[in-house]
Formats: structure tokens, C-alpha cells, sequence
């Protein structure tokens, strides 16, 4: 069916948790459960937000966009799709990935170094 698919040229980043989460170029997010994409959005999405990478927590409940143009974090409930806060470093701007350790715990790759993001 045709709003099953979701356009690969827009796509930067995927984040599987028994879901599959596919993040956009401009900050949009949709879930895929068994091949079907589900109904979700983000609620609340700050301005401006660009996508370039996203983490998932595999046993909690939130999703990680990293928008390097704004040299942010912006954290989302994946339950609701609610926009919960944004962390804001400097180093994001540089930052080459981010991802959620079995713990929960957010860590982001910039400039060759990971860091835990409290």
C-alpha cells in the first residue's frame, strides 16, 4: 500500500528496539512494527528541528534526536511521541552518532571521543 512506504531519500538514521524506528532529514520520526508503519508523530517538536542522527532506549521509554546544525539533543517520549527536553553542548554540533547504552544511559561520538550526556 502506498502510505506504507517511506521515502529513502529523506531517510538518515534507523533505531531498532523489536521496533523499527526510521528518522527523517527533517526531524520526523515513524515506527515500523512487523513491516507496517504504525500511527506516531512527535508532539511538541521544537523549531527548526533537523535530523541527523537518533538513539533509541531498548528497556525505557524515550527517543533521541541529535540535530548537529543546532548542537542539540532533543529527547521525545516513545510511547506518545511527546517532546520531553533538549540538551544543548557545543560538541553536538561535531558529534558523528549518539545511542542509548543497555543502561539507558545516552552517549554521543564527536571529534573521535564518546561521552556520556547527563
Amino acid at each position: 500500500e502506498p502510505e506504507q512506504e517511506i521515502g529513502i531519500g529523506e531517510l538518515v538514521d534507523l533505531g531498532i528496539d523489536g521496533d523499527i524506528w526510521v528518522l527523517g532529514k527533517k526531524g520526523e520520526v515513524s515506527k515500523l512494527r512487523r513491516g507496517s508503519r504504525e500511527r506516531f508523530g512527535l508532539v511538541g517538536k521544537p523549531e527548526n528541528l533537523a535530523g541527523n542522527r537518533l538513539a533509541v532506549q531498548l528497556e525505557s521509554e524515550q527517543i533521541a534526536i541529535l540535530d548537529t546544525s543546532s548542537s542539540r539533543v532533543v529527547v521525545f517520549s516513545k510511547e506518545s511521541g511527546e517532546y520531553m527536553h533538549q540538551l544543548i553542548w557545543d560538541g553536538f554540533s561535531t558529534a558523528k552518532d549518539i545511542l542509548y547504552t543497555t543502561d539507558g544511559r545516552l552517549m554521543v561520538l564527536s571529534e573521535g571521543k564518546l561521552y556520556w550526556v547527563e
